[in-house]
C-alpha cells in the first residue's frame, strides 16, 4: 500500500499526540493557535496523525535486528581500534544479549590466546 504523503497540520498533530496530548487538548490548541478554519479539519488531521503512528510502529523486526547488530559491530571495532576495551567488552555484552533475545546461541571460538604465560 502506498503511503500518502503527511500534512503540515497531521505532523504538529503527530509531535503532540507523541508529548502525550490528548485530541481534546490538540483541538483546544489549535483552535487557540488557528491552525485551522474549523474543527473538523483539525480532527481530519488528528486521524492522519494517528494512522502515522501506527505505521511507524510496524517495524521490520529483521532488519532493525540486523541493523542493530551491525552497529554494535561497528562500535566495537572502533572501539578496540582507539583501545577502549570497556565500550568494546560493553558492546559485546550487548550484542551477545540481543543474539540471545532473537532465540539464537552466542558461539564461543576458541583459538590462540592473546597473551602467553612463560614458563
Amino acid at each position: 500500500m502506498e503511503k500518502p504523503p503527511r500534512s503540515e497540520a497531521a505532523s504538529k498533530c503527530l509531535r503532540l499526540l507523541v508529548k502525550g496530548y490528548t485530541d481534546q487538548k490538540i483541538l483546544a490548541l489549535a483552535a487557540k493557535e488557528k491552525w485551522m478554519e474549523t474543527a473538523e479539519q483539525v480532527k481530519d488531521a488528528i486521524g492522519e496523525a494517528q494512522f502515522w503512528l501506527v505505521e511507524f510502529s510496524e517495524i521490520n523486526q529483521e532488519a532493525e535486528t540486523g541493523l542493530a547488530v551491525l552497529q554494535y559491530k561497528d562500535l566495537y571495532e572502533k572501539s578496540e581500534k582507539i583501545q577502549d576495551y570497556k565500550t568494546a567488552l560493553a558492546c559485546r555484552r550487548a550484542l551477545d544479549k540481543l543474539i540471545k533475545e532473537q532465540g539464537g546461541k552466542v558461539a564461543r571460538v576458541s583459538g590462540p590466546r592473546r597473551f602467553s604465560i612463560a614458563k
